[in-house]
C-alpha cells in the first residue's frame, strides 16, 4: 500500500490499498459530539471488483476501545465515486479512529475527510488533515521521524500493549488477558499472572514461580528427555603397561592401601574398590584388545517415569559392569572400607526378593545376611 501520485482526484493524491491491507487514521477528538460524518472517493482501476469496508473504533477516557467497531461496506466501481457515512457518537467516546480495509481485491481511494455533524461538506484539506491517515511509509499529510516522538504513550487501542516513553515502561498482555509482560529500568523482564510475578529479572537475579515445563533442549548441560534429564561425561584412562596391572593387583591383595588417586586413575567401573575386573581391563588395553588409552563415556540419568531407576549411572562401554542406580534396585558393588578389616552391619534392599536385608560383617568378612 502506498500513496499514488499518478492517479489523482481533484488534484489530490490517492491511496493504492492492496488486497488484505488496512490503513489506519490517527486519533481524532469526538467528545461532546452527537454525530460525525466521514467521506471518501474510491474506484477500482483494473482486475476483479470486490467490496471494501471502513470501520470506526471508539476510544473511551481510559484510552481503551469502547464497545464494538462501526462497519460500513461498499463496492468500488471503475469510476471515481463519492461515499459518505454519518454515525452517532456514543456518549462515553472521547476519540475515534478510522480504518480502511482493502478487502479481497483492493482499490484506490482519495480525499478521506471526517467532520462533526450529519452533513458531508465539500472536501477541505485543512479539515482532512485533522485526521491523518497512517501508512507504513508515514502519514498521508507527512512523515513522522523518531526524533519527533519525544513524550507520551504509544498504546494499542485495546490497551493490551504499549510503550510509555516517560516512565519508561513497555508492556504486553496475552490474548486471554491473564499474563502480562513488562520491562522497566528496575525490572528489565517481569512476567505477571494477574498481580503475581511469575518471572522476574532484576539485579542480576532470576526469580521464577509456578511450574516450569521444557520438552527439549538442555539445562545446565543436561539434555532434556521425555522422562527426565541426561548428561554424558567422558574420561580417558591410560595408556597402561604391565606395571599398572601389577600396581592394581597389589591393592587387591591388600599389600598396599588404595588411595583416591588410585581410584581416579584405574576405577573404570566406578566401584570404589579394585577387583579382577580392573586388572583384566588393563590387560586387554596393554595387549591391544582395547584402545590404550581409551575414553569411556558415562551417562547420568534422572528418570521420573521409573522409580526403580530414579537416578542411574551407566556406560555404553561397560554395559555389564554398570549401571549403578539409586532406587529399588541392587547396587553391583560397594566398598566396606578403604583398607583394613572392619566389623559391623548395614542395611540394603534385595530387589529380586522384594525385601530389605541386614548384612553383618566381622573383620572384613560377611558372616550373615538376615531379613
Amino acid at each position: 500500500m502506498a500513496v499514488d501520485n499518478t492517479l489523482r482526484y481533484r488534484g489530490f493524491n490517492s491511496y493504492n490499498l492492496e488486497a488484505g491491507e488496512t490503513l489506519y487514521s490517527s486519533l481524532s477528538d469526538c467528545e461532546y459530539l452527537g454525530f460525525i460524518t466521514t467521506q471518501w472517493v474510491a474506484l477500482k482501476v483494473g482486475g476483479t471488483i470486490a467490496g471494501g469496508s471502513v470501520r470506526i473504533t471508539w476510544i473511551d477516557d481510559t484510552g481503551g476501545q469502547l464497545g464494538s467497531a462501526e462497519l460500513y461496506e461498499f463496492t468500488p466501481t471503475r469510476l471515481w465515486e463519492r461515499y459518505t457515512w454519518t454515525v452517532a457518537v456514543p456518549p462515553e467516546a472521547v476519540k475515534l479512529r478510522i480504518q480502511f480495509d482493502g478487502g479481497t481485491q483492493g482499490y484506490h481511494f482519495a480525499c478521506p475527510m471526517t467532520e462533526p455533524g450529519e452533513i458531508a461538506s465539500a472536501f477541505d484539506p485543512s479539515i482532512a488533515s485533522a485526521v491523518a491517515y497512517m501508512t507504513s511509509e508515514g502519514a498521508y499529510v507527512g512523515f513522522l521521524n523518531a526524533d519527533q516522538i519525544v513524550a507520551g504513550v504509544l498504546r494499542a487501542i485495546a490497551g493490551d500493549s504499549g510503550f510509555d516513553l516517560e516512565a519508561p515502561r513497555i508492556w504486553m498482555t496475552s490474548k486471554d488477558g491473564n499474563v502480562t509482560w513488562e520491562a522497566t529500568p528496575d525490572n528489565p523482564i517481569l512476567v505477571k499472572q494477574g498481580d503475581t510475578p511469575i518471572f522476574d529479572v532484576q539485579g542480576g537475579s532470576l526469580t521464577m514461580t509456578g511450574e516450569v515445563n521444557a520438552a527439549s533442549g538442555t539445562i545446565g548441560g543436561y539434555e532434556i528427555t521425555e522422562t527426565g534429564l541426561r548428561k554424558s561425561l567422558f574420561k580417558t584412562f591410560g595408556p597402561f603397561t604391565e606395571a599398572d596391572e601389577t600396581y592394581v593387583y597389589d591393592r587387591i591383595l591388600g599389600t598396599y592401601p588404595t588411595t583416591q588417586a588410585d581410584l581416579d586413575k584405574y576405577d573404570f567401573f566406578n566401584y570404589g574398590l579394585f577387583n579382577s575386573h580392573h586388572t583384566m581391563e588393563i590387560y586387554r588395553m596393554r595387549t591391544g584388545v582395547k584402545p590404550n588409552p581409551q575414553t569411556v563415556e558415562y551417562i547420568v540419568e534422572l528418570n521420573t517415569a521409573k522409580p526403580s531407576e530414579l537416578i542411574k549411572l551407566y556406560s555404553p562401554t561397560y554395559p555389564d559392569r554398570l549401571p549403578t542406580t539409586l532406587g529399588n534396585t541392587t547396587v553391583k558393588a560397594f566398598k566396606l572400607a578403604q583398607h583394613g578389616a572392619p566389623s559391623g552391619s548395614f542395611g540394603t534392599h534385595d530387589t529380586l526378593a522384594g525385601k530389605d536385608r541386614i548384612i553383618t560383617v566381622e573383620n572384613g568378612i560377611i558372616t550373615s545376611i538376615s531379613n
